[in-house]
């Protein structure tokens, strides 16, 4: 093939998505994951999923197998249609693709009797009680049985429930949840110090001398949940959620940063971004 490749090649090997190219070409290097769901053994970050893939490790993503051999395998263009046309295109053998979404059928915690220990936890989160028990009326949180977790759900237009998320209301739970995922870190070959700030972060455990990083990813974290909408309540504004944070989440704690941290904020809110 010459060093120009005519649109109409071009437009033609475009045609063949990723899936169909390794099916046809090379079907070893496939990793299924799932229903229309595979990796690839030699790039374990790259997922194809119903015709699409993206790599994870780059943040690229195309349709086709030409771009994948380009952006992925670093081919020239050439390179990558000759290897895709390198077969007639009429004998590739493609999947089936389907649009429907499989229908599934979530299943949620049991309910518990009764939500006064939800209803504790929230108050404790800053959350007024009256609002906390709207959202149980309208089920969109209540106890579960077995572990008192809070259960959040999510509805699609016709109240049909799509989403359940669980929120630990125990505070030992927590504690021994964050060393025993400090330690899980340390096996995995995390050197002690990184597992240490991780199990500090939202003070779950009682680890001291505390780490530098610990306190400042502590107030990213508390300081950012706090300004995103969650199910049970609208997000705050930036100045609420910096008093919350000070007097309500840090009551009582000491963190190096926190005033460092505050004068960053007021800062970065003074500056006016022009468009």
């Amino acid at each position: 093939m010459s060093k120009f490749v005519p649109k109409e090649v071009v437009k033609q090997s475009k045609e063949i998505d990723l899936l169909t190219y390794f099916i046809n070409n090379n079907p070893s290097e496939l990793v299924k994951k799932g229903a229309n769901t595979y990796s690839l053994k030699s790039h374990d970050s790259v997922i194809i999923s119903n015709g699409l893939w993206h790599r994870f490790s780059t943040n690229e993503a195309g349709k086709s197998a030409v771009d994948y051999l380009i952006k992925v395998e670093k081919m020239t263009l050439q390179e990558a249609v000759s290897s895709v046309l390198d077969r007639n295109i009429d004998t590739y053998i493609k999947p089936q693709y389907s649009n429907e979404s499989t229908s599934k059928t979530i299943v949620i915690p049991k309910r518990a009797s009764t939500n006064k220990q939800v209803i504790e936890y929230l108050k404790n989160r800053g959350i007024d009680e009256e609002i906390i028990k709207d959202c149980i009326n309208k089920k969109i949180i209540y106890q579960e049985n077995k572990t008192n977790n809070v259960v959040f759900l999510g509805y699609d237009n016709d109240n049909n429930i799509k989403y359940a998320g669980c929120r630990s209301t125990n505070e030992k739970r927590i504690m021994r949840d964050a060393k025993e995922g400090a330690e899980y870190l340390s096996t995995l070959g995390f050197d002690e110090r990184f597992c240490k700030i991780c199990e500090q972060i939202n003070r779950y455990s009682n680890s001291e001398p505390r780490e530098p990083e610990a306190d400042v990813l502590e107030l990213i974290d508390q300081f950012g949940g706090m300004l995103l909408d969650r199910p049970e309540r609208i997000g705050f504004k930036v100045d609420e959620a910096l008093v919350l944070l000070e007097f309500r989440n840090l009551k009582g704690k000491e963190n190096r940063y926190l005033e460092v941290f505050k004068d960053f904020v007021n800062r970065m809110e003074a500056v006016k971004i022009w468009v």
